[in-house]
């Protein structure tokens, strides 16, 4: 499919072309009938497309090996006609926007010690900022063994220790039918559904991440922010990177809902992310 574009410009440069012979060919006819072919031929070999149709892949082959030299990798090669034609960005926040590189600012919890070892026992094999943030806020801590951890998309991870369930991420997800507020932006550890603590973290932006936005609405793109996080923590990121339309709670059939949203009404869409939630959605996307 390189050469996807080159074709279908081609085909109608061909099509003129053809067309332009047959007139040639019915003048010379009318005309002087022995210069007919001569004349057709001259037109078709001055007017021979192979240069323009070569033109595209040719500069997308180039395109493909600067990118690879920028570290860049382009699964599908109509990809980069596709970018040229987006009308909108819809962003993943956290280790997109900001940096994956979270600090666990405050831990809510009658004994922290225990709390961040129960906590990092499942997160210490996930690669989410949020885990790997738990993970090192308890170097040095006693780490429990935990078994049968699954991470459950858009809610977090489970698994057991010692014989008892716990869980760890979104207050809905960890302890479900609990008092508070759904929308808090803490991270929750419950064990057999009963809150035993709550880590909130520190987030910060990535460095050129609104000069990035910046240049996409220069270029016309339309700029959204999709996330599972909470709507304050979503909230304080978008205000800070002036982006007017933002989306908190989403889960991964959220993400794809919106996409079919916005592609229903004629959007072309580059999703950017990097998380395995955001799996569907780039999948999904245009781009």
């Amino acid at each position: 499919r390189l050469a996807c574009a080159g074709e279908r410009m081609a085909a109608g440069f061909v099509a003129r072309v053809l067309a332009l012979a047959a007139v040639c060919a019915i003048g010379w006819s009318l005309v002087d009938p022995s210069r007919a072919l001569a004349a057709t031929l001259a037109v078709l070999v001055v007017s021979c497309p192979c240069a323009f149709a070569l033109a595209v892949p040719a500069a997308l082959t180039r395109a493909l090996s600067v990118l690879a030299a920028r570290g860049v990798f382009v699964v599908h090669t109509d990809a980069i006609e596709n970018l040229a034609l987006v009308t909108h960005a819809v962003f993943d926040k956290t280790g997109t926007l900001t940096q994956d590189d979270l600090d666990v600012a405050e831990v809510d919890a009658a004994d922290r010690g225990s709390a961040l070892s129960l906590a990092a026992a499942l997160a210490r094999g996930s690669h989410h900022p949020i885990a790997q943030a738990l993970a090192r806020a308890a170097a040095g801590l006693p780490v429990a063994t935990a078994t049968d951890v699954r991470t459950v998309a858009g809610g977090g991870l489970e698994g057991r220790i010692d014989g008892r369930g716990i869980r760890l991420g979104q207050r809905a997800f960890a302890a479900a039918g609990s008092d508070g507020d759904a929308d808090d932006d803490a991270v929750i550890l419950a064990e057999d559904g009963k809150i035993v603590a709550a880590f909130r973290l520190r987030e910060r932006l990535r460095a050129g991440a609104r000069e990035a936005l910046d240049a996409l609405r220069a270029d016309g793109v339309t700029i959204e922010l999709a996330s599972g996080d909470a709507r304050a923590k979503v909230a304080a990121v978008a205000q800070r990177l002036g982006i007017d339309t933002w989306h908190a709670r989403m889960s991964p059939a959220d993400k794809l809902e919106r996409l079919r949203v916005l592609r229903a009404d004629g959007a072309r869409v580059v999703a950017v992310g990097d998380g395995i939630n955001d799996a569907p959605v780039l999948a999904g996307a245009d781009v």
